[in-house]
């Protein structure tokens, strides 16, 4: 099968072009692509504004979580939590990326401890988009 004919190439050009053109209509950044990374107090913002994405840290706690919470509401609500079973405790030497083709937590010795284990490219990009939007 020609890379012209390979429908998960076709959707890759699609996505790339159509987020570049969002992203730079926005002058923001909402989405992650292969060669970033999200660590500290990064966060993505949702084209809509909506969402957030980022390293989280709830009440007392010592521990950070990549999560995705609401940004137009009064009080914090966290509606989506990647590594809720594997914490950790530096978000400056931890990372969100993508490694792969799929979208990955790494603690600050550099080891994965969370993974959307996806095995193409197009799950991925799907899951990410869905996620962004809300849905």
């Amino acid at each position: 099968m020609g890379i012209k004919n390979n429908p998960a190439f076709m959707f890759w050009i699609f996505f790339l072009f159509f987020f570049s053109f969002i992203n730079h209509l926005s002058h923001g950044a909402d989405t992650i692509s292969a060669n970033q990374s999200l660590s500290g107090d990064q966060t993505i913002t949702s084209a809509g504004g909506n969402f957030k994405l980022g390293f989280y840290k709830p009440g007392n706690s010592s521990y950070y979580y990549i999560s995705m919470w609401y940004t137009k509401v009064s009080t914090l609500r966290i509606v989506w939590v990647a590594n809720r079973d594997n914490p950790i405790s530096d978000k400056y030497s931890s990372v969100l990326k993508i490694l792969d083709g799929n979208l990955v937590i790494l603690n600050e010795s550099q080891t994965l401890i969370w993974s959307t284990n996806q095995n193409s490219t197009t799950s991925i990009l799907w899951w990410l988009f869905l996620g962004m939007m809300g849905i």
